[in-house]
């Protein structure tokens, strides 16, 4: 006869309690709040902070760098297999440019943008028709265009004068006008403007796309470590800044984002190019670390957003998904989803640490912690580069604090604690993250 082993419940009991007691535990995590896709054109939100859909629905800008997308057949299937791919990691914005960075190359199908040699004022409809079918694949995937029309940096300056700009200007504004999913984006990496007549250059390109298609949100393109805000903060074209920090270990990425926000705060700012995987600046070698760092610092400073960069994608060669998911890209989705699942719109920087009062390092290091509060106390999140221990005022909050850990390396949750919302606390300095690493979120929500 076979022996059966019964335990006495009581046992059972204990032997749960010891476990719940002194084993590390994951929190719940929040769930993804879904919502219909974006009705399309995008506008700025009523309180100028970020930007809305036509339902008044915050769109967190989440943003690949698909810049040479517009030299591409749009029938390509490698092309059909990016957009797929990055729809199905939440992405929904690619950056391209639209007529290449250079006139004098044509596209995949022969077409060149402007002739052979160019002529601005003629624009060729075949190269511009295959550009719209690949603006259509992204609408149909609810993805938003940020559409650099002509790359200033790429050699359009050598052909532009003010009467052509706003010719090109009326085309794109005049073709383009049916099509919801665009921002247009002017310049290209190009600090070029300091001068009245490169200014009058970008104001003819703004007016001629106005004259055809005033619904469509306007934009630009700067270079390393500037801000749109230097430049055309009161340009009445521009509807919201940008700024790009580009290089590893840059606390460009989080100063800016906090200048724009403090200083420039009538217009949104965005962070739409951090460092790029697979890249190398001024001798650092981009790892994923670098990644979570940038995107940390940034959307917790104030940003509408945040971009990813890929040196292996943005040139959109057809062997480009063999290297188009580095594990970068994986906790930027990590990180964005974390901070998507919330009231992100909510989120006030706590740059005078009313909130995070110790523990958050030098500004303008790179051992900075960014933090951000929501303007109803109702949840907060810190980014720490690094571990230490921190000190949390939680009078700040609405409400009774539970507070968690998040892991950007594997999007895991572990729970910290829950407090009454009526004095200070310490949160010691976490192990190392599932990567080997010590950066950790901070997650405080009151329910």
């Amino acid at each position: 006869m076979k022996k059966t082993w019964v335990i006495p419940g009581i046992i059972v009991v204990l032997l749960a309690v010891l476990v719940w007691a002194f084993f590390p535990r994951q929190a719940t995590a929040p769930q993804k709040r879904t919502s219909a896709p974006p009705v399309y054109p995008l506008k700025i939100s009523d309180n100028g902070r970020y930007l809305a859909d036509q339902n008044n629905i915050p769109f967190l800008i989440k943003m690949d760098t698909g810049w040479q997308l517009a030299m591409r057949d749009a029938n390509a299937a490698y092309i059909t297999e990016y957009l797929d791919d990055r729809a199905a990691k939440g992405f929904n914005a690619v950056l391209i440019t639209g007529a290449n960075w250079n006139p004098t190359q044509p596209n995949d199908l022969g077409a060149y943008p402007f002739g052979n040699p160019p002529n601005m004022e003629t624009p060729n409809d075949a190269f511009f028709d295959n550009l719209g079918a690949i603006i259509q694949k992204c609408a149909d995937r609810g993805m938003l265009v940020f559409l650099n029309e002509l790359n200033w940096q790429g050699g359009y300056e050598h052909y532009l004068t003010e009467a052509t700009a706003n010719s090109m200007g009326q085309y794109f504004g005049k073709r383009y006008k049916d099509m919801k999913n665009i921002i247009y984006v002017h310049g290209g990496d190009s600090s070029i403007i300091k001068s009245e007549d490169s200014r009058k250059i970008y104001r003819a390109v703004a007016a001629g796309i106005k004259q055809y298609d005033t619904t469509k949100l306007q934009t630009y393109h700067i270079g390393w470590n500037t801000s749109t805000s230097d430049f055309f903060m009161n340009e009445p074209w521009l509807d919201f800044n940008m700024y790009q920090s580009f290089s590893a270990e840059n606390t460009f990425a989080y100063t800016q984002g906090l200048d724009d926000y403090n200083n420039h705060g009538s217009k949104p700012t965005f962070f739409v190019e951090p460092c790029y995987d697979y890249n190398v600046t001024y001798g650092t070698i981009v790892k994923p670390y670098h990644i979570r760092q940038a995107t940390g610092w940034g959307i917790l400073s104030g940003s509408a957003g945040c971009g990813y960069g890929n040196m292996r994608v943005f040139r959109m060669e057809p062997n480009v998904m063999e290297r188009a998911n580095p594990p970068g890209i994986g906790q930027y989705v990590n990180i964005m989803d974390m901070v998507g699942a919330y009231e992100w719109q909510k989120l006030v920087p706590d740059s005078g640490h009313a909130m995070l009062t110790a523990g958050y390092g030098t500004y303008k290091e790179i051992d900075y912690a960014t933090a951000a509060l929501a303007d109803d106390g109702s949840f907060g999140i810190v980014y720490l580069p690094d571990a230490r221990e921190i000190t949390v005022d939680l009078s700040k909050f609405s409400g009774r604090v539970t507070a968690k850990w998040f892991d950007p390396t594997n999007g895991t949750y572990k729970k910290a604690g829950t407090y009454k919302n009526s004095d200070t606390r310490k949160f010691a300095a976490q192990p190392k993250n599932n990567a080997g690493d010590s950066d950790w979120f901070l997650i405080l929500e009151t329910k």
